[in-house]
């Protein structure tokens, strides 16, 4: 899965440092590398073996490692790397108290840092620049004495800013070998075919290509999704970013249980193909894409399919601050500067493979919104006895919309909201 979620499809310039992180989690990895992509060459190694091959091709500058790994702890790697390479900056990142370990490779071969979970992006990134260009002084001068100490006591972090609090979830445990073929295959641009499977295979391939809830916040701050992972869940969302355009994709099956997985497992797959590999970040081109790929796999190659979808593609443009929005029967709702409740409409008609249908494109400039929430319309019909009451949810959103998304999200989850994206783009 590391193929897929270590995303390099950007054009960077040039970074002037090559970092290296070391962690036995595939999420940790990914997180890392979406956190400081923009600020270094960034490698990443899933052990300490894997860390050891990739320095004897490429010159890091600074590695950090967990310390709790299998096999080779980050103490063991950091004994033996930097005998060869004794000019790297190093640091080891652990959430235990392993102090005897860590003054040992301290005594033995010196350590730049030693840092505790969680982590904030902003303060790591300061203890990076200042190790590097410590070193890279003490390489170019005679060697002085560093001018500030960095085994001083750890500031207090934020937990919502700290992306290593997220990973202590269900849904960032090891993936299944079945998602590897399957990135595998798509990254080679080949579509393999969706075997038949029981109910709880389809869902946990679904739940695994579902990019994790809480990486949204890397790309929007203030934001939450509300997903219900306890059961056959027909709907389903999709985000990603590409060169400063964040794209989210919120969508409903309208079909039995085993269509709507084995549909939303695709579409995901196809979101992500759309927009990293054909770097396409238009709603309503991507829209009808996939409504013609939904249409070429199953209904052009003869297989059975009745399922319609609701669907709303948004594109959150943080340049030229706009956001476009394309919907089939899936509206979305926001609040403006002057604290009122509007709602953007998609088009009256669902997705229906194999039909055309003229999708609905709206614009809005930033300066127009505050808050933004994707609804589903069997969300809220669900919500409110059945039927689908606007009026009813301008309500419930009055209500909380001036609670900090935190709590927002808590009390979605209390009303029984099971997909609901929600965001704040002051």
């Amino acid at each position: 899965m590391a193929q897929v979620l270590n995303r390099t499809y950007k054009v960077d310039k040039a970074k002037k440092y090559k970092v290296l992180y070391v962690d036995d989690e595939e999420v940790n990895l990914r997180i890392f590398e979406r956190a400081f992509r923009n600020y270094y060459d960034v490698h990443t190694a899933i052990c300490g073996a894997d860390a050891i091959e990739l320095l004897e091709s490429v010159p890091i500058d600074l590695i950090m490692t967990d310390q709790r790994m299998p096999n080779m702890t980050g103490v063991e790697l950091l004994l033996k790397i930097v005998p060869k390479y004794p000019n790297i900056v190093r640091m080891i990142m652990t959430g235990f108290s392993d102090e005897e370990e860590i003054l040992r490779v301290d005594d033995e071969v010196g350590l730049d840092r030693f840092m505790v979970k969680p982590w904030n992006k902003n303060a790591l990134r300061e203890e990076f620049d200042r190790a590097l260009k410590l070193r890279k002084g003490s390489l170019q001068e005679e060697p002085k004495k560093e001018e500030e100490d960095y085994k001083t006591q750890n500031e207090s972090l934020d937990l919502l800013e700290s992306t290593m609090s997220l990973v202590e979830t269900p849904e960032t445990t090891a993936l299944d070998n079945e998602i590897n073929d399957l990135v595998e295959s798509n990254k080679a641009k080949t579509r393999p075919e969706f075997i038949e499977s029981d109910t709880n295979d389809l869902l946990k391939l679904k739940e695994s290509l579902m990019p994790i809830q809480q990486e949204l916040k890397l790309y929007i701050e203030d934001s939450i999704i509300i997903y219900d992972h306890q059961s056959v869940n027909k709907n389903g969302y999709w985000f990603g970013d590409l060169n400063d355009r964040v794209v989210l994709a919120s969508f409903h099956s309208k079909t039995d249980s085993i269509q709507a997985l084995t549909l939303n497992t695709f579409i995901g797959v196809m979101m992500t193909e759309m927009v990293y590999k054909e770097k396409n970040i238009k709603s309503d081109e991507l829209l009808r894409e996939l409504a013609n790929r939904i249409n070429v796999r199953y209904v052009n190659r003869g297989k059975k399919m009745t399922a319609t979808i609701d669907i709303a593609i948004t594109v959150i443009d943080k340049k030229n601050e706009i956001l476009s929005m394309s919907g089939a029967n899936h509206d979305l709702f926001f609040y403006d500067r002057s604290d009122n409740l509007k709602m953007i409409k998609g088009s009256g008609e669902s997705l229906v493979p194999g039909e055309d249908v003229e999708f609905v494109t709206n614009k809005v400039s930033f300066s127009a919104l505050d808050e933004v929430y994707f609804i589903p319309k069997n969300i809220a019909k669900e919500t409110n006895d059945g039927t689908y009451n606007p009026k009813a949810i301008e309500m419930f959103l009055k209500d909380i919309h001036n609670y900090p998304m935190s709590m927002q999200e808590r009390l979605f989850d209390e009303y029984n909201y099971k997909s609901v994206i929600g965001l704040r783009l002051v």
